[in-house]
């Protein structure tokens, strides 16, 4: 608990196993992309359709590094999401949501391709630092966090804030690579609506919506009987 009595949680404060492995590995891929350069990034980066394009392309591409700033704080946002993330869910749970918002960011985003937006290649863990913004945001919306270390923020911001900046980097530039983001936050969220049964609950609700209307149309009309008409 925080001091004013909200929820709050401790982002970043396990070196757990699942932080070490995920960090190590992206670290060796990393060095690997910058000491083989470009023979690298033309098999495992993703290429525009057509232009030395791989299927794996689409998987590989997001374990790739950006500039060293860049990879950097990709790493340090992992640092700080995946242990609170991994205490919400199970390992299992957590690996099929990031796979669940990899996959819809992947599909959306090759539908929009179809449909003439511009593929400009892609790599780096933006898509999944955005779908993990909004896991970490819904799923616990009222736990509060220190922002820069300093500003008490609750999670749902982080969450909203995230999909925001996303959204606009893609009416800013809308390519492939700003699609990726911006899909995999939506999956994530659709994800955590469907988990929460947020769905389900808003199905039910304009069924029962409908019901009531077309109750609303007949009128009730007394029979006319006394009650002791109905007793034998």
């Amino acid at each position: 608990m925080s001091s004013n009595g909200m929820p709050s949680i401790d982002l970043g404060g396990n070196w757990t196993p699942l932080v070490r492995n995920t960090l190590v590995f992206l670290f060796v891929v990393y060095v690997v992309q910058l000491v083989v350069g470009e023979p690298f990034l033309r098999v495992f980066a993703w290429r525009p359709i057509g232009d030395g394009f791989f299927p794996w392309q689409v998987l590989t591409s997001f374990a790739l590094g950006v500039e060293p700033i860049g990879t950097v704080l990709y790493w340090l946002t992992l640092y700080f999401l995946l242990p609170p993330l991994d205490a919400m869910l199970d390992r299992r749970g957590l690996a099929f949501a990031t796979l669940w918002s990899w996959f819809f960011a992947v599909m959306a985003t090759f539908a929009a391709l179809a449909l003439g937006l511009p593929d400009v290649g892609f790599l780096g863990a933006a898509p999944i630092l955005l779908a993990y913004t909004a896991l970490f945001g819904f799923l616990a919306p009222e736990m509060r966090f220190l922002l820069f270390f300093v500003v008490p923020v609750k999670a749902k911001w982080l969450g909203w804030g995230g999909g925001l900046l996303a959204f606009l980097f893609f009416l800013f530039s809308p390519t492939n690579t700003t699609a990726l983001s911006f899909f995999a936050w939506v999956g994530a969220w659709l994800w955590v609506g469907w988990r929460n049964g947020v769905f389900r609950r808003m199905r039910l609700r304009a069924e029962r919506r409908r019901i009531e209307k077309r109750l609303a149309r007949f009128e009730v009309i007394d029979g006319g009987r006394d009650e002791k008409d109905w007793i034998n």
